[in-house]
């Protein structure tokens, strides 16, 4: 039975349910027994027998009770572009990036909105692999292109589709120009000028040219910078982005993004090769967040950093004899979610998901594709 609320000292002062299933036993229910309907959604009190029996304390004004809500910032990165095999070929662009958090200010990202979750809706997370590089050129083969990466995204009720494209793969010798992407891949060293990809506006720029003379292919597309242009004597990747959604410590513990100083860069592209007689003869330096390194004169160009959306360096052949290499792969990408600890739920999938407290947030790091329960 209800118990009466001016004597009630337990949890039982209001009970809640169905018309229906009010008390009816009414001899023990004493005037004044609260009572909240879960069909009208009001508070009913009991008057007696002999008056309205229950009667509503106002009137809801809500057709449905109101479900939680809270807001999330979040850093979407895609997949790498692959850098071109030999010969003197081009880097792979990083793969694009948005974000909503902070100031993007000189970057090819601007910050948008905060994602509006909604509590216990499951949002699924897909985040992109790089791109492969270049294969190794067959015996009458002088270049090969890198392969783009792949897309990430966020998505679920409520919220609009967040998708970052993948990094564009960078172009090879006599095989024309980078592929388009979040960021684009270099255009390659060529008899004519090859251009580099294009960048997709919002989430990175555009590979660097490649050019017949000097013999140098252009460095892929970064999320802050243009890639390398051979007209210069560059085969740089373009930089990435500082997107500082989680501290310097935490990328470092996690191998998230690339460290520099105080600052999380993302989305560098891969540098492209120059011609292994050039003079002089340089080596491509990968773009700040993750963006592979030509590091050597001769030989494999080196992977796109993990977790960053780097892009992959160029091959270019050895030093002696005319040895073929496959081109750097583009670096896997990334999904962090930065929630107020007052709202995290602590429910999330995923085979590979880091979690930490910063301040009065809590971040987590998708490294693989997952879902997580708001």
């Amino acid at each position: 039975a209800a118990v009466s609320a001016s004597l009630a000292t337990t949890a039982e002062r209001v009970r809640a349910g169905s018309s229906g299933s009010r008390p009816t036993d009414y001899e023990n229910i004493s005037t004044g027994s609260l009572w909240y309907n879960t069909n009208t959604l009001a508070l009913e009190a009991f008057t007696g027998v002999s008056g309205f029996e229950w009667q509503p304390i106002g009137s809801a004004s809500i057709s449905q009770p109101i479900i939680p809500s809270y807001d999330i910032e979040y850093l979407v990165v895609a997949g790498g572009g692959g850098g071109a095999g030999t010969y003197v070929g081009a880097g792979g662009g990083a793969g694009g990036l948005r974000t909503s958090y902070g100031s993007t200010s000189g970057g090819g990202a601007s910050a948008e909105s905060n994602f509006t979750v909604t509590t216990s809706v499951v949002y699924s997370i897909t985040v992109g692999a790089g791109g492969a590089g270049g294969p190794v050129p067959g015996s009458n083969g002088e270049g090969s292109t890198g392969t783009s990466g792949n897309d990430s995204s966020v998505q679920g009720t409520g919220i609009t589709t967040v998708t970052s494209i993948a990094g564009g793969g960078g172009g090879a010798y006599n095989g024309g120009s980078g592929l388009t992407g979040g960021s684009g891949g270099g255009g390659a060293h060529n008899t004519n000028t090859d251009n580099g990809g294009d960048g997709t506006s919002g989430q990175g720029y555009d590979g660097g040219r490649g050019y017949s003379s000097p013999p140098y292919s252009g460095g892929g597309g970064g999320a802050a910078a243009v890639g390398g242009s051979a007209s210069a004597g560059s085969t740089d990747g373009g930089n990435g982005l500082a997107v500082n959604i989680l501290s310097t410590s935490n990328a470092t513990t996690s191998t998230v993004g690339e460290v520099n100083s105080s600052n999380v860069y993302f989305a560098g592209g891969g540098a492209g090769a120059n011609y292994v007689g050039a003079s002089p003869n340089t080596t491509g330096t990968g773009g700040l967040g993750g963006g592979g390194d030509q590091s050597t004169s001769y030989g494999q160009g080196d992977d796109g950093a993990a977790n960053s959306g780097g892009g992959g360096a160029a091959s270019e052949r050895g030093s002696t004899g005319d040895t073929k290499y496959a081109g750097g792969a583009g670096g896997s990408g990334v999904v962090i979610l930065r929630v107020p600890t007052s709202n995290y739920s602590g429910t999330y999938t995923g085979s590979s998901v880091d979690v930490y407290t910063e301040s009065s947030d809590t971040v987590i790091i998708f490294k693989s594709s997952g879902t997580y329960t708001a």
